[in-house]
């Protein structure tokens, strides 16, 4: 009797020391430590690795074209580059080496053309592209890159309320398409996100699967009116659709990752206890300084006190996920990349004008200025060593 005592006091002991130890370093919001299946990290904890680049090769303008604007990205199991120009309605086809294959689409209003593109993916089959505009998702066939079918993803008579904005292949050969659409409570305005599964008819499978914390929609008053300008600082919902056809989802006011499946059901979620950088009033004011009427608004403003927590997310095709953390430089862009379950495995800086678009296959695809100024699509090969 008394051995069984001493070892249930040892281990109370035990866990009340680990508890002691660790509990003061790590704040758990009281709605997070109510979930179930939630992975808590420190942000002071040390990487366990560090991660470096090697510069592969770039597609930019050429002597057979340009691009007008630099948009979606996708690339297959080949290692074909798929490179969307939003403003004049191209997909530009690329071999792994940088050397050019051919496009497809077009602008215009027909089958095949875009008035923009707004969202590209790919499947085994087919090259898929979104015009948010005409409200269009089209397919073209990978063998030949021929026009395939066209189908409008789902509208109000299908319970959808909002715009189609991007979208992502499913494994069932169904869509999840994301739409936006503007609310008002009382005398605030916000932007909800939905997502619903459509098929290849266009018809809606199931409505609303994920609806996501609304944003809150940034009026300035000037002397000519209202103006809508959408600021970094506010907070917003950021997604991705994951390689295994899991939805990686979080607010971005805090390092909050959920994890969820394509039926709806939350699965887990990753938390880093990680405080927000303070916003600076005057580096967001300087950005319009050459507006007037905009710079006078924004300077009657209230801003938060406090940044938001991430940019972005982009899951690889080893389930580790990249998330682009907000720091206290505008000019540099820090990224964590997190394991599977949430641990950090390195973190790295680079210029803010400098945007990571894709990973896959163990390559990086980043927009960035070439030495003449002009924005360029860059391949970079990963180099991720981790402590043994």
């Amino acid at each position: 009797m008394k051995i069984k005592s001493w070892i249930t006091l040892f281990i109370l002991y035990f866990f009340v020391t680990i508890s002691c130890e660790f509990s003061p370093e790590i704040k758990i919001p009281e709605d997070i430590a109510a979930m179930e299946h939630v992975a808590v990290f420190s942000g002071k904890e040390a990487p366990k690795g560090a991660v470096s680049f090697e510069r592969v090769t770039s597609f930019g303008d050429t002597e057979d074209f340009y691009f007008g604007r630099l948009g979606d990205i996708a690339v297959d199991d080949e290692g074909r580059i798929y490179l969307a120009d939003s403003r004049e309605g191209f997909i530009h086809i690329f071999q792994g080496d940088g050397s050019y294959i051919r496009s497809a689409g077009s602008k215009g209003g027909g089958p095949g053309e875009f008035q923009t593109i707004n969202s590209i993916d790919i499947d085994g089959s087919y090259l898929y592209v979104m015009d948010l505009i005409q409200r269009r998702l089209t397919a073209f066939r990978l063998d030949d890159f021929s026009l395939a079918f066209t189908l409008t993803p789902g509208d109000e008579n299908n319970g959808i309320s909002g715009n189609p904005t991007a979208f992502s292949t499913l494994s069932d050969g169904n869509f999840l398409v994301f739409y936006s659409s503007v609310i008002q409570e009382d005398d605030a305005v916000f932007r909800q996100e939905k997502a619903s599964v459509i098929d290849r008819s266009g018809r809606v499978i199931h409505d609303n699967i994920f609806t996501f914390k609304p944003s809150r929609v940034t009026y300035l008053e000037t002397d000519q009116g209202f103006v809508n300008i959408h600021f970094p600082f506010i907070c917003r919902p950021v997604t991705h659709t994951g390689p295994n056809h899991q939805l990686y989802y979080g607010f971005n006011d805090r390092i909050f990752i959920q994890i969820f499946d394509m039926d709806g059901n939350y699965r887990r979620a990753i938390y880093y206890d990680h405080p927000n950088v303070p916003l600076n009033r005057q580096h967001f004011l300087d950005q319009y300084r050459q507006n007037e009427l905009i710079y006078e608004a924004l300077r009657r403003f209230e801003m938060p006190a406090r940044m938001h927590a991430f940019s972005g997310i982009i899951v690889d095709d080893e389930n580790r996920i990249w998330i682009n953390i907000v720091n206290d430089d505008y000019d540099t862009a820090e990224w964590w990349i997190l394991d599977d379950d949430g641990s950090r495995l390195a973190v790295f800086e680079q210029p803010a004008r400098k945007s990571v678009q894709f990973v896959k296959n163990g390559y990086m695809y980043v927009i960035e200025d070439d030495e003449k100024g002009a924005r360029e699509m860059v391949k970079y090969r990963v180099i991720l060593s981790l402590e043994s």
